[in-house]
């Protein structure tokens, strides 16, 4: 009792932080991936050969979105650290010089993958049905236009939520979601698999304009003084990508070793990627509290380095990882629960259930023991500066353990998803083990930005 009513007060205080800045997030990740999943209905209604198609594509699209993060995340980082300790006019400045990199940077895989996405989709999946491919074609084609307002969307959105700011990115991105349903179920009733994909392209191109006009005409903290403020700036963009670079050649290894898995899977036939598409979706819903968590224990920790509050970051991503693993366990509980519901939402035939529901049982057993330590963790070890870490021991366990097993587990046994998922959950356990262990022994102090 007395331990308790020691303690109380502060776990009391760090819960009110903790929630009252990622509440934002988590009902934003909610409302994405429950629109998600609506857009994922819409479009395995057009046929599964689309649904697949979408989903492979979807994996380029998370490869090419991997080297946003630089954007993204370096300007958090830099962002909440400049927050602490409250220097609005560096705030500023990053945030020009970040918005900048992100239209260059989107405009070059837009051209790339608009003009090569034949042998692209050739290449990476030239062994799925032809009928997949073809469709895969016409998706990828459409939406490699939305490339720049994805980088600039999620730069101005990594940016706000760095000063502490994440209602308005929640909002903007709920209604771009909206637009992207509403125009989608206008648009694949008449022009199916490709009113889609322009759905898709017109909500993005408005989120990007929505997060630029907020941070100049509305936003409180960030003082861009117009279009001068866009001028380059070699120096603060060196900054940006100095903590930016390490992130995104960690999250890109990461989605090509996804993108190799879902290789793996276009050769197990249509069923599997039937299946592992909405065990993906599913997975989603369970997550999107965890990646919540994983942004706040960023900006939390970046704010407490700019503050020169150092003591207190390993309490913050001990209690950040903890609070996302009972969460997760709640959420995983109420999937187990109303997991026929649940799939009765989605058009599936017998051969995809017998696929899917083995890999969602296994997915919800290990999700609250592993995802948070594995994602939750580096969060705050990247908010500290340690970006080079957290990206050696991502890389080499993305391709020494999930990929490695993947094809040992799906493919060479013969196990199929349910063994690619499995080399999953043994990535989580080796990531949360080496990350845990980082923010145990202090090496990650010393790497600040200010």
């Amino acid at each position: 009792m007395n331990l308790v009513a020691k303690y109380k007060p502060e776990y009391t205080r760090r819960t009110k932080e903790f929630f009252g800045l990622t509440a934002p997030m988590f009902l934003e990740q909610v409302f994405v991936v429950m629109l998600g999943i609506v857009t994922t209905i819409m479009v395995s209604g057009i046929s599964q050969y689309s649904l697949s198609a979408v989903s492979m594509i979807d994996s380029v699209v998370n490869l090419v979105s991997a080297f946003f993060a630089a954007l993204t995340v370096g300007s958090t980082i830099v962002v909440a650290q400049y927050t602490g300790r409250g220097d609005h006019d560096k705030i500023s400045g990053v945030t020009a010089q970040a918005i900048l990199l992100s239209l260059v940077f989107g405009v070059l895989f837009c051209v790339i993958l608009a003009v090569f996405r034949i042998p692209v989709i050739n290449l990476l999946f030239g062994h799925a049905e032809y009928a997949v491919i073809v469709d895969a074609r016409l998706f990828l084609g459409i939406i490699a236009f939305s490339f720049p307002a994805i980088a600039i969307m999620m730069t101005a959105f990594g940016v706000l939520r760095g000063t502490g700011n994440t209602r308005a990115p929640m909002v903007i991105t709920i209604i771009i979601n909206v637009v992207n349903v509403v125009l989608g179920l206008i648009l694949i009733h008449f022009f199916g698999l490709a009113g889609a994909a322009h759905a898709l392209l017109i909500s993005r191109y408005i989120g990007a304009v929505l997060g630029v006009v907020y941070i100049l005409k509305t936003s409180k903290t960030i003082r861009a003084a117009g279009i001068r403020a866009f001028r380059p700036d070699f120096a603060v963009q060196k900054l940006i990508l100095r903590f930016g670079i390490p992130t995104s050649v960690e999250s890109g290894t990461f989605q090509m070793g996804k993108l190799l898995i879902m290789v793996f899977v276009a050769g197990m036939g249509n069923a599997a990627i039937a299946a592992n598409a909405l065990v993906g979706s599913i997975s989603g819903i369970l997550i999107a509290p965890g990646m919540a968590f994983s942004t706040g224990a960023v900006i939390l920790v970046g704010q407490r380095i700019g503050r020169d509050e150092t003591d207190d970051v390993r309490k913050t991503a001990y209690f950040s990882v903890v609070l996302a693993m009972i969460v997760l366990a709640v959420l995983c509980v109420f999937t187990f629960i109303f997991m026929n519901p649940i799939l009765s939402l989605y058009y599936t035939t017998d051969e995809i259930l017998t696929i899917l529901q083995p890999v969602l049982i296994t997915l919800i057993i290990a999700m609250p023991i592993g995802w948070s330590a594995s994602f939750v963790t580096p969060g705050a070890l990247r908010a500290t500066g340690d970006v080079k870490y957290t990206m050696i021991v991502a890389v080499a366990s993305m391709i020494f353990v999930r990929v490695a097993l993947a094809y040992v587990l799906g493919v060479y046994f013969g196990l199929g998803i349910l063994g690619v998922w499995f080399s999953m959950y043994a990535d989580w356990v080796v990531r949360g083990v080496f990350f845990l262990n980082r923010v145990r022994n202090g090496k990650w102090q010393g790497r600040a930005v200010v």
